[in-house]
């Protein structure tokens, strides 16, 4: 879904929803509800006072749409105002941001407590065995969102070829959902791994993980 403009904060809210949710709580007695993204805070308007009310923002989508439109792309997902972005962080007892900078934003907007959290994916213990010299390869993980599609396009037109031209066998290894949109003819080298079942064998072997992203917001 793209957007040009900055959206209300309940675009994106079904009263279903709601409906649904409320219908849990006084079955099962849930004391805590926790949220994703704030364009859905509107289901704690069907909460009774004592359940605990948590937004996981996971994003700032204060005036997002200007990011794409400083970079020259088309708008997508959601963005909205910071009058809105507040109104719906006012529904909640705590805001759940993943990163301290995001943390600050929220804080300018609501006076409800606001925690930084972090990403809770489990660690993955590296092992310590060392590369092998000479690798080739240039790994990188991520999903269709245009933001990466921008960043992986980028990379192929303005940093590949000089790579290439220095280690004309190196490969660039694309794994997730980001291969659904760049085709196997994007580049020399270029590897389309799409979905794995096990991504940190990829990453041992890899020689260099790279994030060509030139802007984007949350994770």
């Amino acid at each position: 879904k793209t957007f040009h403009l900055n959206l209300p904060v309940d675009s994106y809210f079904d009263p279903a929803c709601g409906r649904y949710v409320q219908n849990l709580v006084a079955r099962h007695g849930f004391e805590v509800v926790i949220v994703s993204y704030v364009f859905y805070s509107r289901v704690f308007e069907s909460l009774p006072r004592p359940v605990l009310k948590l937004i996981d923002t996971l994003d700032v989508f204060s005036d997002r749409y200007r990011l794409y439109r400083e970079h020259g792309q088309t708008g997508e997902f959601f963005s909205t105002g910071r009058k809105e972005e507040g109104r719906g962080l006012d529904r909640a007892d705590t805001v759940l941001a993943i990163q301290e900078w995001d943390a600050q934003h929220f804080r300018t907007l609501t006076g409800r407590a606001v925690s930084t959290v972090g990403h809770l994916a489990p660690p993955v213990v590296a092992r310590a065995e060392a590369k092998a010299p000479g690798g080739r390869t240039m790994l990188f993980v991520g999903g269709p969102m245009g933001i990466n599609v921008h960043g992986v396009n980028w990379f192929i037109e303005k940093v590949l070829p000089s790579v290439l031209k220095q280690v004309p066998d190196a490969e660039l290894w694309l794994v997730g959902g980001i291969c659904s949109r760049i085709g196997d003819g994007a580049a020399p080298g270029l590897r389309r791994f799409g979905f794995v079942d096990a991504v940190e064998d990829l990453y041992r072997e890899a020689t260099v993980v790279i994030n060509p992203q030139q802007f984007g917001t949350g994770l």
